[in-house]
């Protein structure tokens, strides 16, 4: 399977993974201003860009394919951003919904990336196997 075209929700939950652990880091998850969109990208700058940073190669494009696809074709309502934040067990509100908040780590992933063209998404390939999340990391 070609990675640089792979699309798998599976991987986004592991991009979250450190949010778990904000209490660990003397983060108080009740005091924040989660409305305020400052805070958030602060949160997303210190915890979800060094796990990213720290994934191999393959992950890296897997992630970028995902988010870039499904912040292309997904509106806010749809059940996937439900599952994939469920799946992450973030603790912190979204306040401006879940999509909003994987914008927000889209564009500070990939310094506001433009999304996907309709010519470009037919390119890539949607295989939301958990097994293949599982192997790239």
């Amino acid at each position: 399977m070609k990675i640089e075209c792979l699309v798998n929700g599976y991987v986004l939950p592991n991009l979250l993974y450190e949010l778990i652990f904000l209490d660990e880091h003397e983060v108080n998850i009740d005091v924040q201003d989660w409305h305020d969109e400052r805070v958030v990208d602060e949160m997303i700058g210190t915890y979800i860009l060094p796990r990213f940073v720290s994934f191999n190669p393959d992950t890296k494009i897997v992630v970028r394919n995902t988010l870039r696809y499904l912040l292309a074709t997904k509106d806010d309502a749809s059940e996937i951003w439900d599952a994939i934040w469920e799946a992450s067990s973030a603790p912190i509100p979204t306040p401006h919904g879940i999509r909003h908040f994987f914008k927000q780590c889209h564009d500070t992933l990939f310094d506001n990336e433009l999304l996907p063209s309709n010519d470009e998404l037919v390119n890539y390939h949607v295989n939301h196997d958990m097994h293949i999340a599982n192997r790239l990391n």
